[in-house]
């Protein structure tokens, strides 16, 4: 898990994104554990996709890359929202939308654990 925020941070940082801001960090983080615990799922063939938006674009059982793919846009798009001019002037406003979308991401985190998706090693969840 570490590993992968690591290389994700990093790839970030190479497409010019080297000014991450705190809450930032919080949201790509809880992304890559997010991102970690459905691919770990995923390759045990235990997952079905339970988020309703996620669902219908990536379907009930995507594959690990198609997975993937999704964070990696997640995280694309939510670091675009905080370089848009409009939000880079008005900090309250992306403070207050960056601190809900690390409030659902982390809820979704603790959802997964709950029901038994980890990031690395066997799923509780899933069936021996």
């Amino acid at each position: 898990m570490i590993r992968v925020t690591v290389a994700a941070l990093a790839l970030l940082s190479l497409a010019g994104c080297g000014q991450l801001r705190a809450d930032e960090v919080a949201f790509h983080v809880l992304n890559t554990a997010d991102m970690a615990q459905s691919i770990n799922a995923i390759s045990r063939d235990c997952f079905h996709e339970g988020d309703a938006f996620t669902s219908r674009i990536l379907g009930d059982k995507p594959s690990s890359g198609e997975f993937a793919l999704f964070g990696a846009a997640v995280s694309l798009g939510f670091h675009a929202f905080n370089r848009l001019d409009y939000v880079q002037e008005r900090p309250k406003l992306r403070l207050a939308v960056n601190l809900l979308a690390i409030g659902a991401k982390g809820w979704q985190v603790a959802h997964n654990h709950d029901i038994g998706m980890r990031v690395s090693g066997s799923n509780p969840g899933c069936a021996p």
